[in-house]
């Protein structure tokens, strides 16, 4: 006979039954938990770590290949962008390294890719009234000169990398007697890369435009220099002719281009911009104000304030040396015309055309020093040849080099010299001061500055101090100053 279970007896047998099992998937659980860890969680670790590696740039050691075999979808996607990664990381660091070699070393080819990229395809027109080459006859002979410019030595090496066109000034005597039926010829001469396009000027327009409006007038006023500005009605209209002379060459030039971008130089040329704009509106025109720009107050002396900030405007884009001298351009404009000045993007919107000002420091190239291979001599043997060739014995020689003009300080300089010998006699007879002057803007200025000159030739208290003058016609004046004991 079988035994019989009582309804407690069943219920506590199930019970331990289910609580068995109960056990069981709970270790089960646990187990497949342990292997998990164990088997993904530490090879998808090890990959984010790589990942990481990879976005960060420090050194990513590849998960192994069990690892790899386990994740094997995300490793097919993952190898490649792993692998573009450090390609491109590599190259931008190849990039940088160039980058860093040749940030202070542009060569020529680099500056004419740089042009070539800005340009897009468009041809490069400067103006400037000084040229950059000039033929001079001396002695029934024509010689090449190159006047001495910053704006000549900063802008030429542009021209020569864009293969661009110079539209300047015919300034030497020679000039007419070497260019072609059209004005133009291929510069340098000994090996050329632009075209140098001369407009001639007569005695009365050079005068009027160049010595008169510009050097005697915007000079001094834009210099704030405790020198008046001088504006004559004739020299006025002289600078309208030129300007327009200039206009004429520069679309004659242009003639045919689609995009081209036109590039005027310094305050000869103010009028400029508006001129070429309402003759070529599709010219990308740009306009560099060499000198500084002053306040609203001094520049309001100009009777022809406004026809001049009016021709300025036409450029799309008008360059000064540093954000104060923009300042004073935005106030000027918006003091002097109607038109809509925005500050926050520094541009000036008048008659439905936009100019942005911005300020350009600019500068030339450092020349490095000459090797003895070059010159055949080492520095010392260079200065000794120096100064034999200049006539002096100096043991401590001081240089100066300007343009004669009375915003360069040259006679405060002659005069803290001789300060400076007073106060420290011991340096009498061993200092010499050699000032090496370039022909200035204003002929008044330079005629002011050689009389004064020649009034330092005797101290306060009547001592003769060793000061001579000399100077050579068309290139520059020298001035010597020295103290003996």
């Amino acid at each position: 006979m079988e035994p019989e279970f009582t309804p407690p007896e069943i219920f506590r047998a199930w019970s331990r039954f289910f609580l068995r099992i109960a056990v069981q998937m709970l270790v089960i659980a646990i187990i497949t938990l342990l292997v998990l860890h164990w088997s993904l969680t530490g090879p998808i670790a090890r990959m984010a770590q790589w990942i990481k590696a990879l976005r960060t740039g420090r050194h990513a050691v590849q998960p192994t290949e069990e690892d790899l075999n386990l994740l094997s979808p995300f490793a097919n996607e993952l190898a490649p962008l792993a692998e573009s990664m450090r390609q491109a990381r590599a190259a931008a660091e190849a990039e940088a390294r160039l980058r860093n070699i040749n940030e202070s070393q542009w060569t020529a080819q680099r500056l004419a890719d740089h042009v070539r990229n800005r340009l897009n395809g468009s041809n490069l027109f400067v103006v400037s009234n000084r040229e950059p080459y000039r033929h001079v006859r001396q002695d029934k002979k024509v010689k090449v000169t190159v006047p001495a410019s910053g704006l000549v030595t900063a802008i030429e090496p542009i021209l020569r990398a864009c293969n661009g066109t110079w539209v300047a000034h015919g300034s030497g005597n020679a000039d007419v007697e070497n260019v072609d039926t059209h004005d133009r010829l291929q510069v340098p001469p000994d090996d050329p890369r632009y075209t140098l396009r001369r407009v001639w000027l007569n005695g009365e327009e050079e005068d009027g435009y160049y010595n008169g409006f510009s050097n005697e007038g915007l000079w001094p006023l834009c210099h704030i220099a405790h020198t008046r500005p001088t504006f004559r009605t004739s020299d006025w209209e002289y600078y309208n002719k030129v300007n327009q002379k200039f206009a004429d060459a520069v679309v004659e030039e242009i003639a045919g281009e689609e995009h081209p971008v036109v590039l005027i130089q310094d305050y000869h040329f103010a009028l400029l911009p508006r001129l070429l704009k309402d003759r070529l509106p599709h010219a990308r025109v740009a306009i560099f104000w060499h000198i500084p720009w002053p306040n609203t107050e001094s520049f309001s002396i100009c009777p022809w304030q406004r026809e001049l900030l009016d021709g300025l405007l036409g450029a799309d884009l008008i360059g000064f040396h540093t954000q104060a001298q923009c300042n004073n351009f935005l106030n000027t404009v918006h003091n002097v015309l109607e038109a809509k000045v925005d500050w926050e993007h520094f541009s000036i919107e008048r008659n439905q055309h936009r100019s942005s000002v911005l300020p350009f420091p600019i500068s030339v190239e450092l020349v490095d020093d000459r090797s003895l291979d070059e010159t055949g001599m080492t520095a010392e043997e260079e200065r000794s040849a120096l100064l034999q060739e200049l006539g002096l014995e100096a043991t401590y020689l001081g240089v100066g080099v300007d343009r004669v003009d009375y915003t360069k300080g040259i006679l405060e300089r002659f005069q803290a010299v001789e300060s400076f010998l007073e106060r420290y006699p011991k340096y009498q007879g061993k200092f010499t001061f050699t000032g090496i002057n370039i022909r200035g803007a204003s002929l008044t200025a330079q005629s002011r500055l050689m009389e004064a000159a020649a009034l330092l030739k005797e101290d306060q208290d009547g001592e003769p101090t060793a000061i001579s003058s000399t100077s050579q016609q068309g290139e520059g004046c020298n001035f010597l100053c020295r103290h003996s004991s």
